[in-house]
């Protein structure tokens, strides 16, 4: 028979229409053809609301409702991407929880989990735009589905760029990055390289981390750039834009080792480790007992003598890398070091019979006479920053000569059989 309205329903009078009612509603065993049951049981009646009516209705083939929240049979009010939602199960006749022989089987497009068994599940929803939800009840007499296409509009998070950063605390071999936290933003990504290196490293940080990352591993005197950008959802599916490309510059590494090498009585000879970055060092040294530095500059090379120092006394000294040429950029000095002079030798100031200098103080000529054989040793001319002026080996005579010096002071050793045996200044006017 056709049921459509202007047929079926006019293939009777309105009497035979009430007659048939009456016989139905009057007849015990008619009576439940009309009941919303029986209705949404064989798909005359679409049910949404459960009806008290049947709250007490004995297990039955079920009429699936699916209940998030508040809202049934119309559609979901939008919520924001990453939003848990718990759906509620209120299908007619599955009786009261556990739902024995009961079987639920929920469908979520666009959620996770996408798929549960819970008579009353709780789903986050990652993707954004309208969701069908699905509900199908099982039960020994049947089963149901309830469809919905469009229940649920997610609308996107608006994640908007981190409005502030910076590098803060940079040394040689580490810095600090920062930026300012927003209350929507759930996690962070950085990225960064080298500015010789064009393959970046990227950092995520777990959920909840603040908004501050310090990085190890870098090298010194070397530059950077790197930028940083929020997430504010779980599933990592909003995010912001990338922050603009910060950039910072490592500083100069000092040393990590320093050692007195050789000590003489006069002289020491000193080294350290080399730094890739170097240009070149600085070298400072005094007794423990003065605060007056003697500093060394340039040193090319990692190891100096330094001579015209007291026989018998201590000394501290500190070495420092500079990275460029015009010593704009330098690390810090190294810790301090010390040593002691041996106890033999000339102390400055003092006569010395075996060496004489003349005429001294002079115009940049003079000459060196020794009163004993100088055997297997050698002469050294060094000015006060410590830098070797002119070196003479001994030969059989006993007098040497000396010209073309620049006016200032200057300090001589003779070196016997590898010992320094006298120690004096040379005055150039």
């Amino acid at each position: 028979m056709d049921y459509v309205d202007d047929v079926a329903m006019n293939a009777f009078t309105q009497g035979q229409s009430t007659a048939m009612t009456a016989i139905i509603q009057n007849d015990v065993s008619r009576n439940q053809l009309t009941s919303t049951l029986n209705l949404a049981r064989t798909g005359v009646m679409y049910y949404e609301f459960p009806d008290p009516e049947f709250s007490s209705q004995p297990f039955g083939v079920n009429q699936p409702m699916i209940f998030p929240w508040s809202t049934l049979g119309i559609p979901m009010w939008p919520i924001t991407q990453g939003d848990t939602m718990q759906f509620h199960n209120f299908s007619l006749g599955v009786g009261p929880p556990p739902y024995p022989n009961t079987l639920f089987e929920w469908s979520f497009p666009g959620a996770q989990p996408d798929t549960s068994n819970a008579p009353n599940p709780m789903v986050t929803y990652t993707d954004t735009g309208w969701h069908p939800v699905m509900l199908k009840v099982t039960d020994p007499f049947g089963q149901c589905i309830m469809w919905k296409p469009q229940y649920i509009y997610v609308q996107p998070i608006e994640c908007h760029m981190i409005a502030a950063w910076q590098t803060l605390n940079v040394k040689a071999n580490s810095a600090r990055l920062w930026w300012q936290q927003e209350p929507v933003h759930y996690r962070y990504q950085i990225k960064g390289r080298s500015q010789n290196n064009p393959n970046w490293v990227t950092i995520n940080l777990p959920p909840g981390h603040p908004p501050v990352k310090d990085v190890y591993g870098l090298q010194p005197w070397t530059g950077y750039i790197w930028q940083v950008r929020a997430f504010c959802d779980a599933g990592m599916v909003s995010s912001s834009p990338w922050t603009p490309l910060d950039g910072f510059q490592t500083l100069c590494a000092a040393p990590d080792t320093t050692a007195a090498i050789t000590i003489n009585s006069n002289s020491v000879r000193l080294g350290w480790n080399a730094v890739g970055s170097a240009d070149h060092y600085r070298l400072r040294i005094r007794e423990i007992s003065s605060s007056n530095w003697f500093i060394i500059k340039p040193i090319y090379g990692t190891r100096r003598w330094v001579y015209g120092l007291q026989p018998n006394t201590t000394y501290v000294y500190q070495v420092k890398t500079m990275c460029d040429t015009f010593e704009e950029a330098g690390s810090v000095w190294t810790p301090f070091a010390g040593f002691t002079t041996t106890g033999t030798g000339t102390r400055l100031g003092e006569d010395t019979p075996d060496v004489s200098v003349s005429p001294n103080p002079n115009t940049g000529s003079f000459e060196i006479s020794l009163s004993k054989p100088c055997e297997d040793g050698f002469i050294r001319i060094i000015d006060l920053s410590g830098k070797l002026v002119e070196e003479v080996f001994c030969q059989v005579q006993s007098t040497y000569q000396f010209e073309g010096y620049q006016p200032g002071l200057y300090l001589f050793e003779v070196w016997n059989e590898g010992n320094s045996t006298a120690v004096g200044k040379i005055g150039v006017r």
